[in-house]
């Protein structure tokens, strides 16, 4: 158990965060993909069997160098931590690529000292002279295009749902409701959160001493994911990813290929949308829909070339569906309200 103590200042400070984005999840699904038995788990069938077609899918298309991966994240190595949120795949594994390589090290020598080792290769990570942090991204990239970029438009769009229920749930019911009904494996017994962890650790006491506390919804986050702060700011909110609450069903129909898409109409298209905009200019709006990317993530989410990723994004924002702004040095292009609602219909009255 993981209990977490809250002082007044800390409930006034608890908030609910945005997605970490697609590295965060394809680090978490490591776990997911090795560990088949959640039979110690409160919603134990949802833990374990909601989980099985993805990760047969999965599994039967991995290399030797991806399944070593799992050895390594998340428990071993905090990479989500170590690299913050990042909206696109490729800010994620750029990230991965510049760790230093001094936190790398500080991460293998901590966690040698508890239940989760790190894998011998691992130390490599840590030789600043070594290519091996590239090579780390390029493995996660792999892992990443087969088990996570097939479902992320359907995963980042469920993600903001839960975003926007806890959010409302936090302002209209007030903070005991919203920290009692996180998760099956999430207590709240003012003022104290218990987490069940489901590991054979001992219990783990963490004070949170009026920094307050962010909560960010995940899909593949494991029950009782240890809670972390920003590296480069210890006194900062500490954060707790929590799994989404889904019933066995719900996650069974995540890992289905969209009946369009077997089609040939693009990613979760419809066929009607894809005879309006076209199956490619159909596909590229669904992607940008899954979350705010970068022009070069947003080809990658849809299958084309950077330039034709880029031409009809420009169509597409002539047209009022998606909206672009600069951010620092990358272009980060949104779906629009009318954008959402072209991909998503409200049912006639």
């Amino acid at each position: 158990m993981k209990r977490i103590h809250f002082t007044d200042a800390d409930l006034r400070n608890v908030r609910v965060g945005a997605t970490y984005g697609p590295l965060a999840e394809t680090a978490l699904s490591l776990e997911r993909l090795v560990r088949t038995d959640w039979s110690g788990a409160p919603a134990a069938p949802t833990e374990t069997i909601g989980f099985d077609g993805w990760r047969e899918r999965v599994a039967d298309d991995l290399a030797p160098v991806e399944r070593e991966l799992a050895q390594l994240l998340p428990r071993a190595v905090d990479i989500i931590t170590l690299t913050g949120r990042s909206p696109s795949i490729d800010e994620g594994l750029e990230a991965v690529a510049s760790v230093r390589p001094d936190l790398l090290g500080a991460e293998l020598a901590y966690s040698a000292t508890t239940p989760f080792r790190p894998p011998g290769w691992a130390a490599v990570l840590a030789e600043p002279a070594t290519g091996s942090r590239k090579q780390l991204a390029g493995a996660l990239r792999a892992y990443h295009d087969k088990a996570v970029a097939p479902h992320w438009p359907a995963v980042a769009r469920l993600l903001e749902a839960e975003r926007d229920r806890a959010v409302r749930l936090l302002g209209e019911h007030g903070v005991d409701r919203f920290l009692a009904s996180c998760h099956p494996t999430i207590s709240w017994d003012p003022p104290v959160l218990t987490i069940d962890t489901c590991l054979p650790i001992g219990d783990q006491e963490a004070h949170l001493e009026g920094r307050g506390l962010v909560l960010v919804p995940s899909l593949f986050c494991p029950p009782g994911y240890p809670m972390c702060a920003p590296a480069d700011d210890p006194d900062a909110s500490p954060i707790i990813h929590y799994p989404v609450a889904l019933d066995v069903a719900t996650l069974r129909s995540l890992w289905e290929p969209p009946a369009a898409t077997a089609a040939g109409a693009g990613p979760g298209a419809s066929s009607s949308l894809a005879a309006l905009l076209g199956r490619t200019r159909a596909a590229v709006l669904d992607a940008v829909a899954a979350g705010p990317c970068t022009t070069s993530d947003l080809a990658h989410r849809a299958g084309v070339s950077v330039p034709s990723a880029s031409e009809h994004a420009a169509v597409l924002r002539s047209a009022d569906l998606v909206a672009t702004r600069r951010v620092g040095k990358a272009v980060l292009h949104n779906v629009t309200p009318l954008g959402a609602r072209l991909l998503d219909p409200s049912p006639a009255p």
